[in-house]
C-alpha cells in the first residue's frame, strides 16, 4: 500500500516539480547510449522510486546527475532545479549542486568510506565542505539521524571495525551533512535487517514530510518502493519502459518486463525442502567471540553459540546489524578465532595451517558481503573465476577456462563482460561474479553472506533457483546469511534467529515463520513490507524464464 507523504508545505508547492531530468543519455567512449532518453520529474517533498534489474542503468542515471561517471562516460541532456538549468555535460556547473543542493547514498558503503579515516574524521569533513558546525556532537547528531544506536562509541572507529549495516548508516549521515533538497538514495537498506530498514525508511519519509526535501530512491525490492514511494519509473536496458504512480503500476503493469518483476516476487516466499537429516559437518561449541574497541570498551560478537550446520543442510542466519552473523560465519572460515569454545569439522578441530588447511579452503567457500572488496580490480571477470582452479590445480587450463565460461553463463553473466574490470560493473552482476568464484570448485560447505542482497527480485530468484540447483547436485551444505526474511524463507531448511551476539530462536523453516516464539523474531516478520509478506505458494521453485539485461 503506497504511503502518503503530507507535507507542512502548501499544496501548490507540492504541485511543482522542482527537479527534473530531460532527454539523459549515457554512452562509454562514444559507442552506443547504455542509457537513453531517460526523462523523470519530482515534486517537492516527494519521494520517487526507480526499480530495475542489475545492469539496466539505475545507479548511472543517478550518478550522471551527480557528476561522478567513470571518466569513459558521458553523459548529455539537461537538469531543471527549482527554476535554475543546468547541462549534463557541464561537470563544473554539477560540482556546484553537489553535496549541498544534491547529494547521494552510495550502494556500497565500504567501498564509499576511506579505510584511513575514522567516523568522526569522515562526519567532520563532509560537515565543514558543507559549511555545517563540524563539532563532536554535530557528528552525533548526524550518526543518530542515520539511525545508530549508542554512536559516541563508533566515532573513533575505522570502516573496517564496523559491520555492513553500521557502514550504510555512517553513509547516510554523511549524505544528511549538507542539509540537501534533494537525497539520491542508491540502495541505501541493502545491507540492513527489516527492522532498521523501516527505521530509516521511516526517517527518511519524517525528513521529506517536514522539510521538503526530494528522495529519489532506487531499489530492488519492489516492496520497499511500493510502502514509501508516491511514483515509481521502471527501468529495462538503459530505459525507462514504464512510469506512473506506484499503485497504478504494480496493480495494472502495462509492460511486459514490470509484469515479470511481479511475478518474480512469488519466488521469494516458495516453502524450504527440509534437509536436515544428514551427519553434522560444521559443529558449534559454545562458541564465545569478544573484542576491544578503540575507546577501550569490550564487544561480545558472540555469546555461547552452539549449532549444527548438517550434511546437505541450507542453514538461514538471520537478526540485525550486529547482531554476530558476520561473524558467526567467518568463523567458519578461520578468519575470526573464538575467545572461547570452538568448532569442529567431520568431527575434528577446525584448523586452516599446514596442507590439511589448503584442502580445507577449496572444501568451505566463503562469499563475502563486499562485492568489490573481494575482486581483484587488476583482474578481468573471467580470470578472477578461473582463478581459484589454478591456485588448488584443478584441471588443465583449458578446463578450467571452459568450466568457468560454462559456471558464469549460468550465473546469468554475459560473454561481452568476461573482459571487463570490477570498478565498470553493477553491483548486482559483481555479486554473482563473487559467487560463480566460490562455486568454481565445487565446495562441500558454501557460506553466503548477504550474497544476494544487491540483486533484483528477478535475478535473484534465478541465483537462488541456481543454489538450489548446485546444492542438489553437489549435496552441498550452506550457511546462508540474510537479512531479507522472505529470501530465508525462500531457501531455508532451519533459521537461527541472532541479536547482541546470542541465538534467541532455532527452528526449522515452516515454524519459525508459522509460529515464531521469541519476540524478536515476531516483530522481525511484522517489519517486512507488506507487499513481500510471506504467503503459502502453490509451487516450488517454479522459476519464470527472464532474461538478464546486461
Amino acid at each position: 500500500m503506497t504511503q502518503q507523504i503530507i507535507s507542512n508545505i502548501s499544496d501548490l508547492e507540492m504541485a511543482k516539480p522542482r527537479f527534473a531530468v530531460s532527454d539523459l543519455c549515457i554512452s562509454f567512449d562514444g559507442k552506443t547510449n547504455i542509457v537513453d532518453q531517460v526523462n523523470f520529474s519530482l515534486n517537492k517533498g516527494e519521494i520517487f522510486g526507480i526499480v530495475g534489474e542489475s545492469g539496466s542503468g539505475k545507479s548511472l542515471t543517478c550518478r550522471a546527475i551527480m557528476g561522478l561517471l567513470p571518466n569513459k562516460a558521458t553523459a548529455s541532456g539537461s537538469l531543471h532545479i527549482d527554476g535554475q538549468d543546468y547541462e549534463l555535460s557541464n561537470q563544473a556547473q554539477l560540482h556546484k549542486i553537489r553535496g549541498s543542493i544534491c547529494s547521494m547514498i552510495f550502494q556500497d558503503p565500504m567501498s564509499a568510506l576511506n579505510p584511513l579515516m575514522t567516523v568522526e574524521k569522515h562526519l567532520k569533513l563532509h560537515l565543514s565542505i558543507n559549511n555545517q558546525q563540524s563539532s563532536r556532537n554535530a557528528c552525533i547528531h548526524l550518526l543518530k539521524t542515520a539511525g545508530m544506536s549508542n554512536p559516541k562509541q563508533y566515532l573513533d572507529a575505522y570502516p573496517h571495525q564496523l559491520s555492513g549495516g553500521q557502514c550504510q548508516r555512517v553513509a547516510i549521515a554523511l549524505a544528511m551533512a549538507g542539509k540537501p533538497d534533494i537525497l539520491i538514495a542508491d540502495e541505501p537498506t541493502t545491507a540492513l535487517d527489516v527492522i532498521l530498514q523501516a527505521e530509516i525508511l521511516d526517517k527518511l519519509t519524517q525528513i521529506a514530510k517536514n522539510t521538503g526535501m526530494s528522495v529519489i530512491l532506487i531499489s530492488h525490492d519492489i516492496g520497499v518502493i511500493s510502502q514509501y514511494c508516491s511514483r515509481v519509473a521502471v527501468m529495462y536496458k538503459g530505459k525507462i519502459v514504464e512510469q506512473g504512480d506506484v499503485d497504478t503500476v504494480f496493480n495494472h503493469a502495462q509492460h511486459s518486463y514490470t509484469q515479470e518483476l511481479i511475478a518474480s516476487l512469488s519466488l521469494s516466499t516458495l516453502t524450504h525442502l527440509g534437509r536436515c537429516d544428514g551427519a553434522p559437518v560444521l559443529n558449534y561449541q559454545s562458541v564465545n567471540v569478544s573484542y576491544t574497541r578503540p575507546d577501550g570498551s569490550i564487544v561480545k560478537a558472540m555469546q555461547n553459540v552452539s549449532v549444527n550446520l548438517h550434511k546437505g543442510e541450507i542453514l538461514g542466519i538471520v537478526g540485525e546489524s550486529g547482531s554476530g552473523k558476520t561473524t558467526f560465519a567467518k568463523i567458519a572460515v578461520g578468519l575470526v578465532k573464538p575467545s572461547s569454545g570452538g568448532i569442529q569439522f567431520e568431527d575434528k578441530p577446525l584448523s586452516f595451517s599446514g596442507q590439511r588447511g589448503k584442502k580445507l579452503r577449496q572444501r568451505i567457500q566463503y562469499v563475502l558481503q563486499d562485492s568489490l572488496g573481494s575482486l581483484d580490480p587488476r583482474i578481468d571477470v573471467l580470470s578472477q573465476v578461473i582463478e581459484p582452479l589454478t591456485i588448488h590445480n584443478v584441471g588443465a587450463p583449458n578446463q578450467r577456462r571452459d568450466k568457468a565460461i560454462k559456471l558464469l553463463e549460468r550465473m546469468g553473466i554475459t560473454a561481452s563482460l568476461f573482459s571487463r574490470y570490477p570498478r565498470s560493473l553493477s553491483g548486482g552482476q559483481r555479486q554473482r561474479i563473487s559467487l560463480a568464484r566460490s562455486l568454481i570448485l565445487q565446495p562441500e560447505i558454501l557460506i553466503c553472506d548477504e550474497s544476494v542482497s544487491a540483486l533484483d527480485v528477478a535475478v535473484q530468484a534465478q541465483t537462488l533457483n541456481l543454489l538450489v540447483e548446485l546444492q542438489r547436485e553437489l549435496n552441498l551444505s550452506i550457511l546462508f546469511i540474510s537479512h531479507d526474511l522472505s529470501v530465508i524463507r525462500h531457501i531455508s531448511d532451519r533459521v537461527v534467529v541472532m541479536r547482541f551476539g546470542e541465538i534467541v530462536e532455532l527452528a526449522d523453516t515452516h515454524s519459525l515463520f508459522n509460529t515464531p516464539k521469541h519476540e524478536y523474531t515476531k516483530s522481525l516478520i511484522a517489519s517486512l513490507p507488506e507487499f513481500n509478506r510471506p504467503t503459502e505458494p502453490t509451487t516450488p521453485f517454479d522459476t519464470p524464464d527472464l532474461m538478464v539485461g546486461e
